[in-house]
């Protein structure tokens, strides 16, 4: 495919007839490497006696030319190349006086490669104009109209448009440096900035306008369009999905002053851009209710048919995060715990392709208040557990008959049941392994949860 794209953008440009030429061979690239808009070409000549130098093309646009100076080694720097993922060719250019065609020239066959040259700000990018100066972030203005002022902004400073003379016919234009979101597939990316006019009247012949150039169109498009036909506004906040100019593509923003004469408006001003990516919520709402004293339940209800990577539930008690899940360490459920406090969980999800990862904010969270019998209340309970640890036998004894008995591992996941019918019932579980568990005790009015030490 590569070979048939190179052939048609070279056709016509070399001659076809190699027998009635002198030799004319191809130069060969070693290498090639972009960094920040720079790319470094070294390739190598078999010298033939006719060589005068060689052509630089990109994607099949001429770029300049290179005089042989009788190496057969070259490096060659390209500055300022605009991102993208671009073809790089170089051809030999011979003379034909060595054929009897004095000031006539032979251009070889290409020899080319594909170069990435991805560059730019990563996002999230923020520019609040506090640091006093364009180019600090490299932004380019097309005249001195554009200001940072001291005195407006939300809050100041601001990037302001306000021509010191009357203009007409005008476009002015506030362009950014380029942001990378190449790789990026996941999500959302959005363009937020605070506006401002300052109006002279209602002329609607004034506008600011709001662009975004990528790499593949190479393009600028129009994604909001103001104009002074309400008059004077305030700062006001305005947040575009810009999705389908920047997603998995370099890109950059440009601010645009236009009209028929800026005598209709006192200024422009721009403040607080920021560009960001937000990515897919969870494809569930989270819900919960109580179980019994110890044991909440979890209740998922699927609101999105995306499909995605893995989800993390996060759970807090009393506000501090005790334990993170995954789909490859679920989250009991029931989830079943040995101390008073209020019990939220929220989740978030991640979403992946071959190049990204987006991890998406948290959903609302859902809680559950447990209170657990202290000690002391334990002591008057109607119902004991002994002996606590247990080594192979647990008693239980009670005032009334024990309609069930159930026991959990710490975790929350159920390990046997039994329905004794009586006041009094011993229990073998010498076939548990050590550690803690949680028994759960029902009588006629009640359920009593204890924490159980098996050794």
């Amino acid at each position: 495919m590569i070979a048939l794209i190179i052939s048609i953008l070279f056709s016509g440009l070399f001659l076809s007839n190699p027998a009635a030429s002198p030799p004319c061979d191809p130069p060969q690239i070693v290498y090639s490497t972009c960094g920040g808009g720079n790319v470094i070409i070294n390739f190598q000549t078999t010298s033939p006696p006719s060589l005068l130098g060689f052509n630089f093309y990109r994607n099949g646009e001429f770029l300049e030319y290179l005089p042989h100076t009788g190496d057969s080694v070259y490096t060659h720097y390209f500055t300022n190349q605009p991102p993208g993922i671009h073809t790089y060719c170089i051809t030999a250019v011979c003379d034909l006086a060595y054929n009897e065609y004095p000031g006539e020239t032979i251009e070889s066959e290409p020899d080319c490669e594909i170069v990435s040259c991805i560059y730019g700000f990563d996002l999230p990018f923020e520019e609040n104009w506090n640091l006093g100066s364009f180019s600090t972030s490299d932004w380019v203005i097309s005249s001195d109209n554009w200001i940072i002022s001291v005195d407006t902004g939300n809050s100041a400073p601001s990037a302001v448009f306000e021509p010191e003379i009357p203009l007409t016919d005008y476009v002015e234009s506030l362009e950014s440096y380029y942001l990378n979101a190449f790789g990026m597939t996941e999500g959302y990316i959005f363009l937020g900035y605070d506006l401002y006019l300052s109006s002279a009247d209602s002329s609607g012949t004034e506008h600011f306008i709001v662009q975004i150039w990528d790499h593949q169109s190479e393009e600028y498009s129009t994604v909001q369009d103001y104009s002074n036909q309400t008059g004077s506004f305030g700062w006001t906040r305005d947040t575009i999905n810009i999705n389908a100019f920047s997603m998995n593509k370099v890109f950059r923003i440009r601010f645009v002053a236009q009209g028929e004469n800026s005598s209709h408006i006192h200024y422009w001003g721009i403040d607080n851009i920021s560009v960001y990516r937000e990515c897919y919520p969870p494809p569930y709402s989270l819900g919960s209710y109580l179980l019994n004293d110890t044991c909440i339940v979890l209740e998922y209800n699927e609101n999105d048919q995306r499909e995605l990577v893995y989800i993390i539930t996060y759970v807090q008690k009393d506000g501090e995060f005790i334990a993170m899940y995954s789909l490859s360490d679920p989250i009991p459920n029931p989830y079943c715990v040995n101390e008073s406090g209020e019990y939220c969980f929220f989740m978030s999800a991640y979403w992946a392709s071959e190049s990204d990862i987006c991890e998406s904010g948290f959903t609302e969270p859902t809680c559950q208040q447990v209170n657990i019998n202290s000690l002391d209340e334990m002591t008057n309970s109607p119902i004991s557990v002994f002996y606590n640890p247990v080594y192979e036998i647990v008693s239980v004894e009670s005032r009334e008959s024990i309609d069930q008995l159930d026991i959990f591992d710490f975790s929350g996941r159920f390990v046997c049941s039994v329905s004794p019918g009586t006041a009094y019932f011993n229990k073998d579980l010498s076939h548990l392994k050590p550690g803690l568990y949680l028994i759960r005790i029902k009588i006629s009015k009640q359920t009593v949860t204890r924490k159980l030490i098996i050794n």
